[in-house]
Formats: C-alpha cells, structure tokens, sequence
C-alpha cells in the first residue's frame, strides 16, 4: 500500500513539473517531503515488524539522521536515501521470545528499515537507502549508539565526514531524541578540531581524487567533473564546517561561509534546477537528452532559448565554478 501511494504521488510531482506547475526547486522539495513521508510510514512498520519477532525493549529511543540532499531537503526524481539510524536508552534485553539488547534490537530495526524501503517488490520498491556515511562505514554496526556517534565525530572523523555532517538532519524516530541529536550535530560542526587550512587541505585532496577518477560533465551533465554540482556542494560544506555554521542548502552554506563563493551561490541553484528537469528524463550519466520534446522542456523549464544555449550556459558557468574554486584551494 505505501508503494502504490508513493508511486501515485511521485509521479504527480513529476507531471506537475512537465506541465510547468512547480518548478524545478518545488518539485525538488516536493521529492524530499515525500521521501520523508515515506520514511516515517516504512519506521512505523520496521518498529511494529521488530517488536513482533524480538519484543520491546524498555525506554530504548531511535531516530533516522538524513544525510546529502534529503538532509539539505531537496532531491530529485531518481535520488536515493543516505540514512544514519541512531539510538539511545534501553534497560535490559527486549521482552520477546528472543531476546536482544537494546544495540542488537537496534541493529535489526536498522536492517527491516532497509528492506521495507528498498526490497523490490509486485509493487515497485521506494528507495535505495545508502548507511555507508555511518561511523566506520560499512564495518561499522548498521545502527549507532548516539554517544558513540558524537564521540566519533568529535575525535575520529575525517574532515570529509565532519563536512558531510554539515548537511546532516534529523528526520524520523523519536522527537526527543531528534532535538538531541540536532543539538549534537550543531556542537560538532561549530566546534570541529579542523581549522581553516586542514578543512581546506581535505577539500582539494577530496577534489583532486574526483578528478582523478575521470567521472567529467559537460553540457547539461552537470552533477560531476569541474566547477559543477559535485564540487560547489563540497566547497560549500567546507565553507559551513569552516565558518562553523548550521545551514544545510548549499547556497545558504556559501551565502553564509567564510570562504569567497563569488557567483558560487547561484551557479549551485542553476546547476541543481538543471539537474532535477534532467533526471525526471533520464537517469543516464552522462545524460543522453533524445527527441525534440525533451530539448522543448528543458528549454522552457529552465528558461533557455534552446537546449544547445542551456548547455553553453552550464559550461560557461562550470568553467566560471571551476576558477572560484581553484581561488579556495590556492588560498
């Protein structure tokens, strides 16, 4: 039942985008709201899934941390889900048949969490659902203890994970516990152990792999390679983890950080109105855009004359990207 009505409201949002009712930016937050729907409603069933086969486990607390674009609140038509699960609390083992301790129980909410959102089913499936931005990655336990997730970001965490914090967000599971974990995340990227140089120096090495890997864009491919969306969100994570700063959309990270993000802000909007028309297309990457009503609709969404004056225009600002950029790393 959930997949049925996600895949009714999903696609709505989509013809309301073709059909020039929302705009790239409505429908990207649109996504996310419904994303976030979704994720309540498949929490409400993994809890009840758990508890049936394990019990309960007395004063034990979890909530999901959104992390990437459902953290800064928008995503497009064919984004995943990057999720943290955290708890907190518990006394004793749950009072089912089997028994578990609280970070076992956790543990196996974590993994029906998974399944619920992302096992394809007659219906379709909701989401891919990524934990690898938890602590230790994939090695690490897929539910974290909330005190184990701040001391390890406090004490352990590379700067690209502090970074990624900055965009981090509570948004399922317990209330209580999701201002708690707010309040942690503020504390960690106000006070990080990184200062300016080294936060600096983890960018260009992040940028410097990128581009060694070869994934480049061009045209309306504009998620990856020079001066293009990739890049502007990690400078601007790094401007928010310098500044200390507790903004999450990219273009309010830059607005508000202390690096220069002159023409930043607003090549970072363009680049992320571009992408969401695009992926309603297509999810090839590079972008392949065929037949004469693709070009139309992105030509009119996004304001251009023609698709051939869109992609000029996304070059010319990702090659403008590319020498801010380059300004921050050299500094």
């Amino acid at each position: 039942a959930l997949r049925r009505w996600h895949r009714e409201q999903h696609f709505r949002i989509g013809v309301h985008l073709l059909r020039g009712l929302a705009t790239p930016s409505d429908a990207g937050a649109a996504y996310a709201g419904l994303a976030e729907a979704a994720l309540d409603a498949a929490w409400e069933v993994a809890e009840r899934e758990t508890a049936r086969r394990y019990g309960r486990v007395a004063g034990l607390r979890l909530c999901g941390l959104a992390m990437g674009s459902l953290g800064a609140g928008r995503l497009d038509a064919r984004s995943d889900i990057d999720l943290v699960v955290l708890h907190e609390g518990g006394a004793g083992e749950s009072d089912g048949r089997r028994a578990l301790a609280p970070g076992a129980w956790a543990g196996r909410f974590a993994q029906t969490l998974v399944t619920a959102l992302s096992a394809p089913t007659g219906e379709g499936r909701l989401y891919e659902v990524d934990m690898r931005l938890r602590p230790s990655g994939r090695q690490g336990p897929v539910a974290v203890a909330v005190e184990g997730w701040r001391s390890y970001q406090a004490q352990e965490a590379w700067v690209w994970e502090q970074m990624a914090l900055t965009r981090a967000r509570a948004v399922a599971g317990d209330a209580d516990l999701r201002e708690t974990v707010e309040g942690h995340r503020a504390a960690l990227v106000a006070g990080t152990r990184f200062d300016g140089g080294a936060i600096r120096d983890g960018l260009r090495d992040m940028i410097g792999r990128l581009r060694e890997a070869g994934r480049r864009g061009g045209g309306v491919a504009v998620r990856y390679g020079a001066g293009r969306s990739q890049e502007i969100a990690l400078a601007a994570q790094a401007g928010a983890l310098a500044a200390g700063v507790e903004e999450r959309a990219v273009a309010d990270q830059l607005a508000l950080g202390a690096w220069d993000a002159d023409g930043l802000a607003g090549t970072a909007a363009r680049f992320a109105d571009v992408a969401g028309a695009v992926r309603l297309l297509t999810s090839a990457e590079p972008p392949v855009i065929e037949g004469a009503g693709g070009a139309a609709f992105l030509a009119r969404t996004l304001g251009a004359a023609d698709l051939g004056a869109l992609a000029a225009e996304c070059d010319a600002r990702a090659d403008d990207a590319a020498a801010v950029i380059g300004r921050v790393l050299s500094g």
